[in-house]
């Protein structure tokens, strides 16, 4: 059987998305770590995502419904992270660029993504059997 070599030609850095690796630690259902994958994404290097729910809906092949529960999911305090969510939802009633004080627009979700790298760090930095030692707890 032959080896198989892959090899990326491009030196661009655009169009990716770095998600930290205590992400997977962290017993996600499937929708809220594809949620969690797509917000990354949109967000990109400024952390925000803007897109409503009818928008992430379709990026993750998901109902609205099923989206909102997994934001749930995302911004609830994990023991690993030291207590941090993964996203922070912050309601808001105008759109972007529209005059905040002029009465109407529909209420949207500001989502600002959480820094967690110091906690993956930490968490990955740790030996072998230490890490061990916490798979096996779960």
């Amino acid at each position: 059987m032959a080896d198989l070599l892959i090899q990326e030609q491009s030196n661009e850095r655009k169009y990716w998305t770095q998600i930290p690796n205590i992400v997977y630690e962290l017993g996600l259902s499937p929708y809220a770590l594809a949620l969690y994958n797509i917000i990354k994404r949109t967000a990109g290097q400024n952390g925000a995502c803007w897109r409503s729910a009818r928008t992430l809906a379709k990026d993750c092949n998901m109902s609205p419904s099923t989206v909102s529960k997994a934001k749930q999911e995302l911004a609830q305090p994990f023991d690993l992270l030291d207590g941090k969510p993964l996203i922070v939802i912050q309601e808001m009633r105008a759109h972007p660029g529209t005059n905040k004080n002029k009465p109407g627009g529909r209420p949207y979700h500001h989502i600002t993504i959480v820094d967690i790298w110091d906690q993956n760090m930490a968490y990955f930095s740790r030996s072998p059997d230490d890490l061990w030692k916490i798979a096996r707890r779960s």
